[in-house]
């Protein structure tokens, strides 16, 4: 039979090859019933397959699932005797419509013939339940006999509920006409690959999962919180305490008597004179080692603790910065610190009295200081008052008779 058409096809659909573009051909060979297609297609009816001639049923004598075609009989033996035309050439492309040309018939009625739910007021409840659920409140003309509502003022809404601000008299006629496009879907994610150009978000953003950002970022943080716990440091990563430790002013050498555990690079150190986020740079030998940061002043026969490397040190955890110094020392004989922070030294100036020195100064006279000593009259400060540079304190016995002792401790919040 000849075919119906132009005289010179551009290919014979049964016997001759055919453009990749347009159509595949296979050879039968009474076995074989999956095929490989050229492209992936989603459903058995966006291509045409013919056996010797014969147009197959779809999903009866054929399926696809994405680039595989699959015969629920294998085909008979024969050249290029099945071949498969696509029905959708130019699949996954995109069309640019001109402007203007969306016409209103081809609008949705949601869109095209804006809904209005119109109510009578009961005089009792403020709530009431439209058909739709608008973009937002300002999506909606809502008049109460007539008379203009705004949004926030008057009304809020909540899904479909719009809520007025006061109980709406009994019998007044409400109405609420829907201004274009809503939606009841809630957008929650940011599809992987999306491109933001100068995002700017109001309300908050949780992200979960890593974050990789290229170029600069720009903060105005007033609250920040880390939330990798693990990453934090915690008591337990507590690795020593070096006690009897001698700093000079403005070196980063530190050297001690004994060590009670093995000091390794990267730790962060703690103690008296020790600036804040300090670490362990290198470890000379077993009585020396060096720090990130010089100490801001000399002191002798005092402690030092080492963190876990790489863990951050936050306040009232690892880092002392929770109070703006503290000192435990023994007030007895010639005074000695045994642990400390952001306090240079301890003068002597009486019996039971004593001097606080900051290493670094206040930023003014108006801190708050408190003195542990169980069972004894402490005065903190005493009566020569507190300056910015160090506190005076005073510890008497019951008689009211200055007292020293060994075990006595300051901490000072500002």
């Amino acid at each position: 039979m000849a075919y119906i058409g132009q005289n010179s096809l551009p290919f014979d659909p049964f016997r001759s090859a055919a453009p990749v573009s347009d159509a595949d051909r296979f050879s039968g060979n009474a076995s074989t019933t999956a095929f490989t297609l050229s492209r992936a297609v989603s459903f058995p009816t966006d291509i045409e397959v013919f056996v010797e001639n014969v147009q197959q049923e779809p999903i009866v004598s054929y399926s696809v699932s994405g680039a595989s075609l699959t015969f629920t009989e294998a085909p008979p033996t024969g050249t290029n005797n099945v071949y498969v035309v696509y029905r959708n050439y130019q699949t996954g492309a995109q069309i640019t419509l001109p402007d203007g040309s969306v016409t209103y018939n081809k609008l949705a009625n949601n869109i095209r013939l804006f809904t209005t739910d119109n109510f009578t007021a009961n005089g009792a409840g403020r709530t009431y339940v439209l058909t739709e659920q608008p973009a937002d409140a300002n999506t909606v003309f809502v008049t109460i006999d007539g008379i203009v509502q705004r949004a926030p003022e008057h009304y809020s809404l909540s899904g479909k509920n719009v809520i007025f601000t006061s109980t709406v008299s009994a019998n007044s006629l409400i109405s609420v006409r829907h201004l274009g496009f809503r939606t009841t879907t809630t957008v929650t994610a940011i599809p992987p690959g999306t491109t933001l150009s100068n995002p700017v978000v109001t309300n908050g953003m949780s992200v979960t999962g890593d974050v990789t950002v290229s170029g600069n970022v720009t903060m105005n943080l007033l609250n920040f919180t880390h939330i990798a716990s693990n990453d934090v440091a915690s008591f337990t990563d507590m690795q020593a305490v070096i006690a009897n430790c001698t700093l000079a002013s403005g070196n980063t050498s530190v050297t001690y008597r004994s060590n009670t555990a093995p000091i390794t690079v990267g730790m962060f150190v703690t103690g008296a004179t020790i600036n804040v986020g300090s670490v362990v740079t290198s470890v000379v030998n077993a009585n020396t080692i060096t720090i990130s940061s010089a100490a801001a002043n000399s002191s002798t026969n005092t402690s030092l603790t080492f963190y876990t490397p790489n863990k951050l040190l936050v306040s009232h955890v690892a880092s002392p910065v929770v109070a703006k110094a503290w000192v435990n020392f023994d007030g007895t004989g010639t005074v000695r610190i045994r642990a400390a922070f952001n306090v240079s030294s301890i003068t002597d100036t009486g019996v039971g009295a004593y001097t606080v020195n900051f290493t670094t100064a206040m930023p003014d006279a108006n801190y708050s200081s408190v003195c542990g000593t169980p069972s004894h009259n402490t005065r903190c400060p005493d009566a020569s008052g507190k300056t910015v540079s160090y506190i005076p304190i005073q510890i008497n016995n019951s008689a009211n008779a200055g007292n020293d002792l060994n075990d006595l401790s300051v901490a000072i919040f500002r």
